[in-house]
Order: C-alpha cells, then sequence, then structure tokens
C-alpha cells in the first residue's frame, strides 16, 4: 500500500487528512510541521502531501517541480 507522509501534519488540514487516511485503512508514513526536517519523512513516503506554508513547501521541493515566474508577456490572450 501507497504510504503518505503530511507535511504540516499539526494543522487543520493536516489533521483532517491525516483522520481520512487513518479512516480509509491507508498508510501514514508519518508527519512533520514547523522545526522538523522534512528529509526522513520525503523518504520514508511514497507520497507527500503538503499543507505547510508556501516557505516551507519551497524548502522540500525539488528545484524542477517549482514553478518558474511568469513574464509579462506570458500572460494569456
Amino acid at each position: 500500500m501507497t504510504a503518505i507522509g503530511i507535511h504540516g501534519g499539526a494543522g487543520r488540514m493536516g489533521r483532517a487528512i491525516t483522520d481520512a487516511i487513518e479512516s480509509a485503512g491507508a498508510t501514514l508514513a508519518g508527519g512533520v510541521d514547523a522545526g522538523d526536517d522534512p528529509s526522513p519523512l520525503a523518504a520514508a513516503a511514497d507520497v507527500l502531501v503538503d499543507f505547510s506554508t508556501p516557505r516551507r513547501s519551497r524548502r522540500i521541493s525539488p528545484p524542477r517541480a517549482r514553478r518558474a515566474p511568469r513574464s509579462s508577456s506570458a500572460r494569456p490572450a
């Protein structure tokens, strides 16, 4: 079964997702919060759900997954 990790697990949404994972009988790999190192959880989990802050999200996302800033000439018509 897929092991699911929660980044921001102590927050309101993190607790709701944790409850949903447990209710569904899925595998919870664990959770981390502000001040915790997310690297061990990211290594242990097959999927990492991020309900942290945007600043913390940037710390755990690989560079290729980050959105490049849009230039003013790239606006949709």
